[in-house]
């Protein structure tokens, strides 16, 4: 009988061992399992990729009366007048910058300066609300004015040949026709106060494109190339 007893203690002590072992085992086993585990899983590391930069050129302009460079892509056009320069963008938009433009229109201003003439394009009565705001370019002062035209405004007797939507505001110094917008058009025209009286305009525009009617999206496109605009002593 005693013996009997002692191997059930030792089976039963056996038995005990055994289940300890299985449920190691199976916590284990548990701790494996996904979802099994409290602790939230680390986040991904994400490889941090830097932007390519887009190739641009220093492109110096000759036949303007000022020293001028700007940094442009190297794949915009240009165009070289003689006083002024285009550059535009394979998406549409594009700058001109112009010295000695003049207004083109009533009521033109007697004492004309970058402010006055900034004034006078801002009260036309064919564009939509706007106003002069105060800025500097290149160390020199400036104001600038958003144009775009009113849905109920109509183009003027004298127009462009090939837009006769358009509504003529700015005379070049190199050019019979004067320039404007036409309606889904929108800019950004800037004026600066140049030495000895002289003014130039930056004029930056939509070709009524891909950004027709969206500022915000023309300014995108080109502002790296005006915020590179250098413009030195009068030359010519």
């Amino acid at each position: 009988m005693r013996s009997w007893t002692s191997r059930r203690h030792r089976a039963g002590a056996g038995l005990l061992v055994a289940a300890v072992v299985i449920a190691i085992i199976a916590i284990g086993v548990m701790a494996l399992r996904p979802g099994a585990s409290s602790a939230p899983p680390a986040a991904p590391v994400q490889p941090t990729v830097s932007p390519i930069p887009t190739p641009t050129v220093a492109r110096q302009n000759y036949s303007f009366p000022a020293t001028l460079s700007a940094a442009v892509p190297y794949y915009w056009a240009e165009r070289v007048y003689n006083g002024g320069v285009d550059f535009q963008s394979p998406e549409g938009p594009g700058v001109s910058i112009v010295m000695d433009q003049t207004p083109f229109g009533a009521d033109k201003p007697k004492d004309l300066t970058a402010e006055s003439f900034a004034q006078w394009l801002a009260c036309r009565p064919y564009l939509t609300s706007t106003q002069a705001v105060a800025t500097t370019v290149s160390g020199y002062p400036a104001w600038q004015v958003d144009v775009r035209l009113l849905d109920s405004a109509t183009a003027t007797s004298v127009r462009q040949p090939s837009i006769p939507d358009c509504i003529q505001m700015v005379k070049m110094p190199f050019a019979e026709t004067p320039t404007g917008i036409s309606h889904g058009q929108v800019g950004h025209m800037i004026f600066l106060q140049y030495p000895a009286g002289r003014i130039v305009w930056v004029y930056e525009w939509d070709a009524g494109d891909v950004t027709a009617d969206n500022l915000p999206g023309v300014l995108a496109v080109l502002e790296p190339v005006f915020e590179s605009i250098q413009l030195g002593p009068i030359t010519g």
